[in-house]
């Protein structure tokens, strides 16, 4: 029976060793944080998006709520079909800050945990445990395995959050969520024509600005992603050359017999370049992300200069702007008809944001903390 204990004590301390290795070597490569931070940009430029949209129909419905119509009961209408609307989107605008500043805060410190100085200690900690358990100290193997548990967990924890959190996303949320904001701005592009059938010949100071805050936001987050990307592009070309290098430097049957193991280095300047590859798509993927939000803010900015100088936007203002009084009665009335739809994808879409930015990260987090919490116990 001792001597079963003792096997078992064994394999658990080999098993710790491997593990201690691999969470270091996953530290040192940088893979696990580049899925986090490329999630967390991706969350961001989508949260930026919805805000942007939910901040355009806040000032549309101020705008057309101050208007006045030369027809009778339109003005009285307009106010009291858009009442609830601007209470909505007032309170959705609200809580969507707060998902964002939950996202911002991730990815800070995401960043911070990623710094190299965390992989150092996580090194040196690991180093000294594997030294104390060959060297049978039992209470100094114990002391360090505890350190190396804890800075793991700070290192480790948030960017498995993250990526859990990207799991539910992808799987159960994002479909939905890119109809709701569809449907949104399908609401706000209505609202946006009623304006123009209601007279008002320039859009307010207040939906300037916030177009205007937006498309600049979007520059500079493009200008960052498109630096980050072409930083990636170099160092894949040099990791290409590298692989190049190494593989002209191997032996020729080493190279072309497919049952001989390569050298460490060769693979793990494949690992890698696979990687770059990897982070350079997902980059590239946000980029479309954002020069999508941003061709339309600047259509929208356009817009809004052309109003501004008692232009129009299009041919269907040109005609919608002399549409009959019942007419313009009867395309409010449809409106009236799509208000509890708007409601209803707003909160679902505002719901979302709040699982996606707050609950579902401190849920699993939590799980985690427990998993801790009982690794902790079993450290002996």
């Amino acid at each position: 029976m001792v001597k079963r204990n003792g096997t078992f004590l064994k394999s658990w301390h080999l098993l710790l060793l491997v593990i201690t290795g691999v969470l270091t070597a996953l530290a040192w490569s940088g893979r696990f944080d580049t899925l986090s931070a490329n999630y967390i940009d991706q969350a961001l430029v989508n949260a930026g998006v919805i805000y942007a949209t939910a901040r355009g129909i806040n000032a549309l419905v101020s705008m057309l709520q101050g208007t006045e119509l030369d027809v009778v009961m339109l003005t009285f209408s307009i106010g009291e079909l858009l009442d609830p609307v601007n209470d909505l989107i007032e309170r959705f605008s609200g809580i969507m800050l707060i998902a964002l500043g939950s996202l911002a805060m991730q990815k800070i410190l995401l960043g911070m945990v990623s710094h190299r100085i965390f992989n150092m200690l996580l090194t040196m900690l690991a180093l000294g445990t594997g030294a104390a358990l060959l060297a049978r100290q039992q209470r100094p193997y114990q002391v360090l395995l505890r350190a190396f548990v804890v800075i793991a967990f700070v290192r480790f924890s948030l960017g498995l959050v993250v990526l859990a959190n990207n799991w539910v996303d992808v799987y159960f949320l994002s479909v939905d969520d890119t109809r709701r904001h569809v449907a949104m701005e399908h609401f706000e592009g209505e609202l946006r024509q009623l304006s123009a059938m209601s007279g008002v010949s320039g859009p307010s100071d207040e939906l300037v600005r916030a177009t205007t805050a937006q498309v600049a936001s979007l520059e500079k987050t493009r200008i960052a992603e498109q630096e980050t990307l072409q930083q990636r592009k170099i160092e894949w070309e040099q990791a290409g050359k590298r692989l190049d290098d190494l593989e002209a430097a191997s032996a020729w049957w080493q190279r072309w017999n497919p049952l001989v193991e390569k050298p460490p280095a060769l693979l793990d300047a494949g690992e890698e370049l696979d990687r770059l590859e990897s982070e350079m798509d997902s980059l590239e993927m946000t980029l479309s992300s954002i020069d999508a939000a941003l061709a339309k803010e600047k259509e929208n900015l356009a817009c809004m200069q052309k109003r501004t100088a008692g232009e129009t936007c299009s041919f269907l203002e040109n005609v919608t702007s002399s549409l009959s009084p019942a007419e313009i009665g009867f395309r409010i009335n449809a409106l009236q008809g799509r208000v509890s739809d708007f409601a209803e994808n707003a909160i679902a879409l505002l719901m979302s944001a709040l699982l996606k930015s707050v609950v579902i990260p401190l849920l699993f987090l939590c799980i985690l903390i427990k998993l801790a919490g009982m690794s902790w116990s079993r450290i002996r």
